[in-house]
């Protein structure tokens, strides 16, 4: 097990254990470099690698060496201008392993079969604009890449990882701040798009003031990968579900949606069209940053972040069985810039929910007092 400790101060920090309890420091101060501040994981042929951000010097990919104490190995430095860092979450496709980039001028598909060399995906067809790619999941034969955009998010396929076909462009024509960013899952033999609109907010936790409008995110399903029917409106029916993060369990979609508004929450489905709310937060604040959900030891624990009262954590009861290989984060574009949050939540139909869901608290949130201002 590898931890990955991102420090603006003393430079990342890597840390391993055999047994969950115990860790051991591998990498400290940034591999020496203070200003090499965080990391995004991957596991690359067995193997991890680390693709790191340092504002001075540029992005970077260091490797695990041959055993987990071994030392790293810098496999790929790049110019700062070129990719401003690395996106979440990478897909293995025909032998080879794909991951993302970003970068406000154009992000680059980056393609490795060992972790060693890498080499840029040339002929993806993404507009110029596209500020983050990130390859999503393999569905009938096709590897599927979706960039962010501001002006609308685009979702490209491959068969044979050199031609790439636009499937989705400009983000349906949505309009401005929606659809920017997006992610897929496969459910019920369809494949499902969350594609999210902007976060209007300006400094959540420092005082309610939004600088846009707020959009609702919208979801689509499509049997064939080209052509995509809208489910419900949206939000699916609340505009205040601004973004939404989807996993797959068990045979299940779902749901994290993000909703300061009205409180965050989960929703659950076989099909990707019925959306049933499992769980929703009891309190509201412009502080939250929504949830995380992840598969843990076959339960649903979804991680809520507020950057005012901190961090809490809630597990499903009933056991789900994971499938691997499932998007679990959503990007959201703000003001020009990409920022990664764990999203979260937001209950369709306008529904509450008398009771938290069937689930236990197992982390709760630092008891502060919360402060609004502003008019």
């Amino acid at each position: 097990m590898f931890v990955v400790a991102n420090n603006p101060t003393d430079g990342l920090g890597v840390f391993v254990s055999d047994d969950g309890l115990s860790f051991r420091s591998i990498v400290s101060g940034g591999f020496g470099d203070h200003e090499t501040t965080s990391a995004v994981p991957y596991v690359v042929d067995g193997r991890l690698v680390l693709g790191v951000t340092n504002q001075r010097t540029g992005s970077q990919l260091w490797r695990q060496g041959d055993d987990p104490d071994a030392p790293f190995v810098k496999v790929l430095g790049v110019l700062a201008e070129d990719i401003d860092g690395f996106a979440p979450g990478s897909v293995v496709f025909d032998g080879a392993t794909y991951i993302g980039s970003v970068d406000r001028d154009g992000a680059v598909l980056l393609r490795t079969e060992d972790g060693m060399a890498f080499e840029a995906v040339d002929g993806i067809g993404v507009p110029r604009s596209a500020g983050a790619l990130r390859p999503q999941l393999v569905f009938r034969g096709a590897l599927y890449v979706v960039a962010a955009d501001p002006e609308g998010l685009d979702v490209v396929r491959t068969t044979d990882g050199d031609r790439f076909e636009p499937v989705v462009s400009g983000g349906f024509d949505a309009g401005q701040d929606r659809n920017v960013d997006g992610a897929l899952v496969a459910v019920d033999e369809r494949l499902l798009l969350v594609a999210s609109a902007i976060d209007p907010r300006r400094e959540p936790g420092v005082a309610p003031i939004e600088v846009a409008p707020e959009h609702g995110f919208q979801l689509w399903r499509s049997a064939d990968g080209t052509s995509w029917d809208r489910v419900d409106g949206p939000g699916l029916g609340d505009p205040h579900s601004v973004a939404a993060a989807p996993i797959v369990a068990g045979g299940m979609a779902f749901l994290a949606v993000s909703n300061y508004e009205e409180g965050d929450a989960i929703l659950r489905s076989a099909d990707g069209l019925d959306w049933e709310p499992i769980f929703r937060q009891s309190s509201t604040a412009h502080s939250s940053m929504g949830f995380s959900p992840f598969v843990i030891d076959r339960h649903l624990v979804i991680f809520h972040g507020d950057v005012v009262s901190g961090l809490s954590a809630w597990r499903l009861r009933a056991p789900v069985e994971a499938e691997a290989g499932v998007p679990i984060w959503v990007w959201v574009v703000g003001a020009g810039l990409l920022t990664v949050i764990g999203l979260g939540s937001a209950l369709l139909f306008r529904r509450r929910i008398s009771e938290p869901m069937a689930g236990d608290r197992i982390i709760a949130p630092r008891d502060r007092t919360r402060v609004k201002t502003g008019t």
